[in-house]
């Protein structure tokens, strides 16, 4: 299907597309994987590293199975925004309940209580992985490739710079002076994020779905997910692809939810410095939104997995250096003890939060230009097979630690982000002749209209 990017329903897409994401960016801000959730997790439970990495995998681990079973579902239905409308209805019951969950049960730490909140994470997860296929579809199939790199960058610029503003308010939510104590504190943030979730939602409701190229018959999964291997071996982009999310995985999980363990157990400070981490992160996010957007779609999804993937590599690399600093004090500055390794430290949140955006608008549309569109479900289905098991990382990550050895997981995960870094350099540009680019050796890989799909 041709795409006018000047079509009335294109425009009106992209408009509510992109208020959607800034809304829904501010909203995660209040519940952000690897700042607030690991500073809850450690509050609730009253500090096992283990229980940090169990509810980042649970939380992984829900975006990635109902997109294997459902992803065949999807690719015979002409209708795919009722479908968002459930996943997102479920993603706000389960934060609501979250916030009330915590705020109703007895003070003091238990398993119960844990459970009851790893689970309904869970629900949060697997919620929004319902609506990801009929969002990607509705995306792909409303604008032309070379404007989606723009489209998505856009979502994250405007949205991380409301995500820096949320993060004034978590660092003055938990301040020890004049902040909530616990668990006020977490239910004011989530019921807040709640309710902007719901503002996000409302927006890409009032989208134009367009047409879409719909199957006839959908495969059984277990044909699927057997086809997978073969067509692995024969893609050479789709296997270093793969490859390179393997080792990304395993470098994000042995660094990105100890970060903030480690500066509240080892460095000794507030725990009002995740607000501060927060607003780092969101800064360095919504500046990095305008180059990986513009390297997308001028320079191609290969160079922006370079540029992003080496980027991914410094977090792990800087908390490393910070162990070497003396701790020297430096004043109280906006409101916050600093000493010399906590400033080197919260460095390592620079490119954390510069790299995420650009792995993700890479990733996703460096596999929607190699999947073939009869064989996209293929694609995907097999991909979140791969990637289910690495979800749980995280734990291993918190094994290593133990009760304090942070310096051998961010070892690790500096010397596999560096290997991924190397896989992805050997990527072909699969848009080389549209670029203008010299794909030197690279196989004729045919660029397919985007049907249903997404990532």
């Amino acid at each position: 299907m041709r795409v006018n990017y000047h079509q009335p329903l294109v425009r009106r897409n992209f408009a509510l597309g992109v208020a959607n994401g800034v809304v829904f960016i501010a909203a995660s801000a209040f519940m952000e994987p690897t700042a607030v959730l690991p500073a809850f997790v450690l509050a609730l439970t009253g500090g096992g590293k283990i229980w940090v990495g169990i509810v980042a995998a649970l939380v992984t681990c829900g975006w990635f199975w109902p997109q294997i079973l459902l992803g065949g579902f999807f690719s015979t239905r002409t209708r795919l925004l009722p479908f968002y409308w459930v996943s997102s209805a479920g993603r706000v019951a389960a934060m609501l309940a979250i916030a009330a969950v915590i705020a109703c049960a007895p003070h003091g730490h238990s398993a119960g209580l844990f459970l009851a909140v790893a689970a309904l994470f869970f629900l949060y997860s697997s919620s929004g992985a319902v609506g990801m296929i009929p969002f990607y579809s509705i995306v792909s199939d409303s604008m032309p490739a070379n404007r989606r790199g723009r489209f998505f960058g856009l979502r994250c610029l405007m949205g991380g710079l409301l995500a820096m503003g949320a993060g004034l308010v978590v660092k003055a939510v938990l301040s020890d002076s004049h902040g909530l104590q616990f668990p006020q504190n977490y239910v004011l943030m989530f019921g807040i994020a709640a309710v902007l979730m719901a503002i996000s939602a409302g927006a890409f409701s009032l989208v134009a779905e367009p047409e879409h190229n719909v199957q006839r018959h959908k495969l059984p999964l277990s044909m699927e997910i057997a086809r997978g291997p073969r067509l692995l071996r024969r893609d050479r982009n789709w296997r270093l692809l793969m490859w390179s999310r393997v080792f990304g995985s395993i470098a994000g999980g042995s660094t990105a939810p100890f970060l903030v363990p480690f500066a509240l157990e080892v460095l000794k400070a507030p725990q009002s410095v995740v607000g501060a981490f927060l607003t780092i992160m969101a800064a360095a996010s919504a500046g990095s939104n305008l180059l990986w957007s513009h390297i997308g779609d001028k320079r191609g999804n290969r160079k922006l997995l370079i540029w992003s993937s080496a980027t991914a590599a410094l977090p792990a690399a800087v908390a490393l250096v910070s162990l070497a600093v003396p701790a020297t004090p430096l004043g109280t500055w906006f409101g916050l003890p600093l000493t010399l390794r906590l400033a080197v430290f919260s460095l390592a949140f620079i490119p954390l939060g510069f790299a995420a955006p650009g792995q993700d608008i890479g990733q996703t549309n460096f596999l929607l230009d190699i999947a073939p569109e009869r064989r996209r479900s293929t694609y995907l289905a097999f991909s979140y097979v791969v990637m289910l098991p690495l979800a749980w990382w995280p734990v291993v990550g918190a094994l290593i630690i133990g009760q304090a050895r942070f310096a051998l997981a961010f070892a690790l995960g500096t010397l596999a982000a560096a290997a991924t870094v190397l896989i992805v350099a050997r990527l072909d540009e699969p848009r080389a002749d549209d670029l203008g680019l010299v794909a030197e050796g690279a196989p004729e890989v045919e660029v397919q209209p985007l049907a249903a799909g997404g990532y």
